[in-house]
């Protein structure tokens, strides 16, 4: 495989990764279930959990990438016929693209099924509810 060729595939590889992460971002700051309010603040909430996630998305992209057709061989051999197909595809700039797209993407999901990562409540603006045992201008005198 050309030097080219290996930069495209990662560069298409961290594009998909990048895109999941924009639109997950998109989709918190346009809710009103949360309080992110910009994307900055998205990654500033959940930046150590996609980096992590990233980071394991990319090991396993490694491992996968550069896997020794033998073991390849060895799972179709096993019965894992659909999985050896799949590791023995020519990897190329688009598969690379989708699978980083498909993978944080399913991911993600997998985190959120599982309460890994949380959203943060929505922020109330309105005026401050009173105490139980006076009125709210009553509360911001004390």
């Amino acid at each position: 495989m050309h030097h080219h060729s290996v930069l495209l595939i990662w560069a298409f590889y961290f594009l998909g990764q990048m895109l999941s992460v924009l639109s997950h971002a998109q989709a918190s700051k346009r809710s009103a279930l949360n309080g992110i309010v910009s994307y900055r603040h998205y990654l500033s909430v959940h930046g150590v959990a996609i980096a992590w996630r990233l980071f394991l998305e990319t090991m396993g992209f490694g491992m996968i990438a550069y896997m020794p057709p033998s073991f390849a061989a060895w799972l179709s051999a096993k019965s894992f016929s659909w999985v050896g197909d799949l590791l023995a595809m020519q990897m190329n700039p688009f598969l690379a693209g989708m699978i980083g797209l498909m993978v944080d993407m399913g991911l993600d999901r997998l985190v959120g099924i599982l309460h890994w990562q949380r959203e943060i409540p929505p922020v109330n603006n309105g005026p401050a509810a009173p105490s139980p045992g006076g009125t709210a201008a009553e509360d911001k005198k004390s």
